[in-house]
C-alpha cells in the first residue's frame, strides 16, 4: 500500500492508461508490473515527509526529446502554435492552468465561476508548453472553437464522424453537443448520416 498526499493520484492510477494525463502516464506503465494500491492521506498525517517527488527526474543515458512523446496525432504543428498563442490570449484557460499547476479546491463552491464545467475533469487535466490537456485532447481556446468546427464541418460527413476525428484531439465544453446541433441543421449531413438496414417483407 502507498500512501500519498496527493488526493487526484489517487483516482488517476485506477483509470486506464488512455485516459491519464500523459504527463503522468509513465507512472501507471512503470507501477503496471506490481500489485499496489494508493490511498490519500493530509499532509499533516505523514510522518515522514516525501522528500524524493519534487526532486528534479534526470533524463536518461542515451534518450533524446524524440522519446518523449509530442504534439497531438491530426494537429499540424502551425494550429499548435496558434492554439498556443490564442491560449495565452484566453482568460479563463490562464485562470485554469493556475488552478492545475497549484491546487484544486476541495469543493465546486470554492471554484471560480469560470471554471465550474472542468472541476469534474480535474483529474485528467495538464498543461504541457502552456497548453491545457484533456488526457490526449487539446482544451481549444474559445476564440478558436468556431474555426475548429468549421474545419470539422468541412467534409459534411455526419456526426458520427466528426465524433471519430474529435475524440482523440480536440476537446472543449458543450463540444459534442455543439457538434451534434450542427449535423443535426445540415442537410448534406444528414444524407451522409448511416441509416436503418430495411427488413424484408414477410
Amino acid at each position: 500500500m502507498v500512501i500519498s498526499d496527493h488526493k487526484p493520484l489517487e483516482t488517476i492510477i485506477k483509470k486506464p492508461l488512455s485516459q491519464a494525463p500523459r504527463r503522468l502516464q509513465n507512472l501507471p506503465m512503470r507501477g503496471a508490473r506490481y500489485n499496489f494500491q494508493i490511498n490519500w492521506a493530509c499532509g499533516k498525517s505523514l510522518v515522514i515527509a516525501d522528500t524524493l517527488s519534487p526532486a528534479f527526474i534526470k533524463r536518461l543515458e542515451g534518450e533524446t526529446d524524440a522519446d518523449i512523446p509530442q504534439g497531438v496525432p491530426g494537429i499540424p504543428d502551425v494550429m499548435m502554435e496558434k492554439i498556443k498563442i490564442e491560449t495565452q490570449k484566453d482568460s479563463t484557460l490562464q485562470l485554469l492552468i493556475k488552478t492545475i499547476r497549484e491546487r484544486w479546491p476541495c469543493n465546486k463552491q470554492n471554484l471560480a465561476q469560470e471554471l465550474a464545467p472542468f472541476f469534474e475533469l480535474r483529474d485528467t487535466l495538464s498543461v504541457d508548453d502552456d497548453i491545457v490537456l484533456k488526457g490526449k485532447r487539446i482544451l481549444i481556446p474559445e476564440s478558436l472553437r468556431k474555426e475548429i468546427k468549421q474545419k470539422l464541418h468541412a467534409a459534411h460527413l455526419g456526426y458520427d464522424s466528426m465524433m471519430r476525428r474529435i475524440r482523440d484531439t480536440v476537446y472543449w465544453p458543450g463540444i459534442h453537443f455543439e457538434v451534434k446541433t450542427i449535423a443535426n441543421t445540415c442537410e448534406r449531413c444528414q444524407e451522409a448520416k448511416p441509416r436503418n438496414c430495411r427488413m424484408p417483407l414477410i
